[in-house]
């Protein structure tokens, strides 16, 4: 768990190349991922997100280049609250 969510942060700062806070939460948090089956959720908060041509830019790049394990959800500190309602504690702050 540990090693996905540093490799997680690194390939986000790779793409977003700015400040930005990751959140690794759902099954592989809470212990219930299954490989083939699960994907890996990771919330990406920066404020170059209210842009949303820079938001859907870097979510193609992510996607193209990491889609199918991973679940890129990219938002705003604003939006990041209405999520951490449903993450609650299974989440992982890198």
């Amino acid at each position: 768990m540990e090693k996905v969510c540093k490799r997680n942060k690194e390939v986000c700062k790779k793409e977003v190349r700015g400040d930005i806070e990751v959140i690794v939460f759902g099954s592989v948090v809470r212990g219930d991922y299954t490989v083939g089956l699960s994907d890996i959720d990771v919330l990406v908060v920066s404020r170059k997100f209210k842009n949303r041509d820079v938001k859907y830019e870097i979510l193609g790049e992510l996607l193209l280049k990491y889609g199918g394990t991973f679940e890129f959800h990219l938002v705003t500190p604003k939006e990041k609250k209405l999520y951490l309602k449903f993450i609650k504690r299974d989440m992982v702050k890198l």
